[in-house]
């Protein structure tokens, strides 16, 4: 099974040169965005203090012990029908975000973002994934990083990293 061939601790040892490269040539705010088995890698990166701002998506095998740990803007996007991680939890990572004062913007679509079973499936999963609206890491006037977050409705939140 891939997962268990691909163990998220080696990807965020790997990623380490990889950041430790682009601060070498003068970046100076980093930011990772990871998808399912990616977002683990985004927290490992985040409790370690290697990025300034995160983005998880459908964020499984992130635990809320993860999330207590993480200091950096984070925005954390989960879906409605998610069985490895549940609306529950996730307001649960919004929780802790929220008692320990970080920045952070949690949302729970409705329908799912997880993988495509068959062919019927992937017209509902672009639908999901369309609601969810997109991401975008950018410079502000300032020269800091700024991640925005642009969801179906039109409204638009902006965490400052």
């Amino acid at each position: 099974m891939w997962v268990q061939a691909h163990n998220p601790l080696e990807a965020f040892e790997e990623a380490k040169p990889i950041i430790a490269a682009l601060k070498d040539k003068g970046v100076s705010t980093i930011g990772a965005a990871g998808y399912c088995w990616g977002a683990k890698v985004v927290a490992e990166l985040a409790k370690a203090h290697e990025i300034q701002a995160a983005v998880m998506l459908h964020p499984s095998f992130v635990t809320v012990d993860d999330i207590k740990e993480v200091k950096c803007p984070i925005a954390i996007l989960g879906a409605e029908i998610d069985k490895t991680s549940p609306p529950e939890l996730v307001k649960q990572f919004e929780q802790v975000l929220s008692s320990n004062s970080s920045q952070h913007h949690v949302h729970v679509d409705p329908g799912w973002h997880a993988a495509v079973g068959n062919d019927d499936d992937y017209p509902k999963f672009g639908k999901s994934m369309a609601a969810t609206g997109s991401l975008r890491f950018g410079p502000v006037d300032d020269g800091k990083l700024r991640l925005d977050i642009f969801e179906l409705a039109g409204e638009m939140t902006n965490i400052p990293c």
